[in-house]
């Protein structure tokens, strides 16, 4: 049973493998391009995944469960989407010529506070309709600028949209493994070496954990 729900960013309320999350560089401004698109209460508009997850030290992100909120406590949310990166210089302009190969697709990580800062940008300018510009004030804790373009660039052209839809169709089998590790009681006693016995003290630190990583 999926332990995480898809969403839009009209919403009020496997492991990881080697993909690549993005993460802003500070100084730089990159153009994304939210590309995981459904049609959500009649409207298309881009996807993500959520999920309720600890932080535990050298375990990782660990999905929530019974064990864990009863362990650890209150959970943090964690969101997942699919964005392209264009190939651009540090201002965000992107590089010509522009084909299929200006974009780079890549998992974006939100924490709560992020994914709010951009369902604010989605009301205003949707993000199926809309590139973003991400400009990173901090490398650390991942502070991240959101402003609006003017036009979803990919989309104009029709053979770099169909290949890029084809390649989001074969990366978002993995949003999920992005979140959490769905690990049981005994598999997390496992990673921290612990008998059946023995015990833990919780990380309580898992917000801020979580704006290092968000954003990747």
């Amino acid at each position: 049973m999926s332990m995480s729900e898809e969403v839009g960013f009209d919403d009020e309320s496997v492991r990881s493998l080697d993909f690549e999350k993005y993460k802003g560089t500070k100084g730089t401004t990159d153009r994304l391009a939210f590309v995981h698109l459904k049609e959500i209460q009649g409207k298309l508009q881009p996807v993500l995944r959520k999920a309720y997850v600890h932080y535990i030290e050298n375990v990782g992100y660990v999905l929530a469960n019974d064990y864990t909120r009863s362990r650890f406590g209150e959970p943090t949310l964690r969101l997942v989407t699919i964005v392209g990166q264009y190939q651009t210089d540090k201002f965000g302009k992107i590089k010509q010529p522009f084909n299929e190969s200006s974009l780079t697709l890549k998992f974006f990580v939100l924490s709560a506070k992020k994914y709010d800062a951009l369902r604010k940008a989605h009301q205003e300018f949707p993000l199926d309709k809309h590139d973003l510009m991400v400009t990173c004030i901090e490398d650390q804790y991942q502070q991240l600028n959101f402003q609006s373009c003017k036009e979803a660039a990919w989309a104009i052209k029709p053979e770099i949209k169909k290949a890029v839809l084809a390649q989001v169709e074969k990366l978002a089998p993995y949003l999920e493994g992005q979140l959490g590790q769905n690990l049981t009681a005994d598999q997390i006693k496992e990673k921290l070496g612990e008998s059946s016995e023995g015990g833990i003290v919780a990380d309580d630190t898992s917000s801020n954990a979580d704006d290092i990583i968000a954003g990747l």
